[in-house]
């Protein structure tokens, strides 16, 4: 499985080949490295307990990292918390963002599992990165102490600074539907996190902005823009010159505060898409489009007028379906698949419509497609499988087959089915989707 794809960086399964290229590169760099642990790891993978991944650098093997689901070892042991294990970026690939990714990748993994991930990490200076990236992504100790050679070390009991000698860290998910929950009030938002939801800024309206913030300091007196967690996103739903100020004056992060407001949360999902086809996804290149008075009229809200209009908006819009979304790849949904299925494609037609059948030794057991109904967002739809083969795993299969090729394109994926389709609803869930709006 291919978990993404930029061109530059790519990050899919592990594969036996990789084994002795790490091992190799490893030992001609000066570490200390054994093959037999990469092909421990890749009988892990193999036999189910673990999610073992690689990245490559323009087609070279550069870095890995394991997660194990149900992790037995370490401080979390058997509690039921994923645990990432053995990550690496071999020397000549680091400062390319290459651990970066593999981090975000395997958190993506881990939080499919539970809304808590461990590691270990080593204490000598040649865990000093790992150690900074870890406290800078949200890593805490456990408060286990020092752990060494799998137990933990007593206090004043003799050890060696190698690679047994760690401390484990944890850090918690918390949802975007948990993190509107738990707060009514104001908090403060980095303005990099915030996604835009119009294409320009009049500059009457900022010039108005800046009648009253002249400075920095003037954060304080800023009503809080309301934003709204939507298809994988903190949208700003009101606020944008606030917010466009803000960043000119070069602040990092502003007030804001939940929107509760009960409004067409499917055009908003369709100003998303807007945004993205003309490259509008921060603050930042949102600052870049000010324009006259008359000129954003012309230009936004007409085009917000016309917005109605569009295909996408009305695929968004849906009054009989509940229409979920998924901006994350999908692992494993179904384990106990029996053996000897494949999915084909069946060609593209009409254009913006690809078919892909699966088959079970070779006879047809379920179908679907991917219709790319919008620039960001693409659908997994016409999931059906066929009536001999209900009831066995086969439609989830076809829909993360559909949804990983969605996300690998760098889309968001969509679903929607009845509220009454109970299987096509678990099939969605099971894959990790998420309701787009109420």
């Amino acid at each position: 499985m291919v978990y993404f794809d930029n061109g530059k960086i790519r990050v899919r399964d592990m594969k036996y080949t990789d084994a002795r290229e790490f091992w190799e590169e490893e030992r001609a760099q000066g570490w200390h490295s054994e093959i037999s642990k990469f092909r421990m790891r890749l009988e892990d993978q193999k036999s189910g307990k673990s999610l073992s991944l690689t990245a490559e650098y323009l087609g070279n093997p550069a870095g890995y990292i394991h997660v194990y689901p149900d992790a037995q070892n370490g401080a979390f042991g058997g509690s039921g918390y994923p645990e990432i294990v053995d990550f690496a970026v071999l020397e000549k690939y680091r400062r390319f963002g290459i651990g970066s990714k593999l981090m975000d990748i395997a958190e993506e993994i881990a939080r499919r599992y539970a809304h808590r991930v461990y590691l270990g990490v080593g204490l000598h200076s040649g865990y000093g990165s790992a150690q900074r990236m870890y406290v800078k992504r949200g890593y805490i100790p456990d408060g286990s102490g020092v752990w060494y050679n799998d137990a933990v070390c007593e206090p004043y009991a003799d050890c060696c600074n190698n690679d047994d000698l760690v401390l484990y860290l944890s850090k918690a998910f918390q949802t975007s539907e948990a993190l509107e929950q738990s707060a009514e009030q104001v908090f403060m938002a980095e303005i990099t996190a915030l996604t835009p939801s119009q294409l320009y800024i009049s500059q009457k309206k900022l010039t108005d902005v800046r009648s009253w913030f002249q400075s920095p300091r003037d954060i304080e007196k800023m009503e809080p823009v309301p934003v709204r967690s939507l298809a994988g996103r903190l949208l700003l739903t009101d606020g944008h010159t606030r917010a466009a100020a803000a960043f000119l004056y070069g602040l990092k992060a502003i007030p804001c505060v939940w929107d509760r407001d009960d409004l067409d949360w499917a055009a908003y999902a369709a100003d998303i898409n807007m945004c993205a086809e003309e490259g509008i996804l921060s603050v930042e290149k949102l600052a870049a489009r000010i324009v006259s008075a008359p000129d954003y009229k012309r230009l936004w809200n007409d085009r917000c007028d016309a917005l109605y209009d569009e295909w996408y908006y009305q695929v968004l819009k849906q009054d009989e379906e509940i229409i979920y979304f998924t901006r994350r790849p999908v692992l494993d949904p179904n384990p106990v698949l029996p053996s000897g299925w494949e999915i084909r494609s069946m060609g593209t037609e009409p254009e913006d419509i690809e078919y892909f059948q699966l088959y079970q030794d070779g006879v047809p057991a379920a179908r679907g497609c991917i219709e790319r109904y919008s620039f960001a967002f693409w659908e997994a739809a016409d999931i059906r499988t066929y009536e001999e083969f209900r009831g066995k795993g086969f439609g989830t299969a076809m829909t993360a087959y559909l949804t990983n090729r969605i996300v690998a394109a760098g889309k968001t994926a969509t679903c929607r089915t009845r509220p009454e389709n109970v299987p096509m609803r678990c099939a969605i869930e099971k894959c990790g989707y998420e309701r787009l709006y109420e």
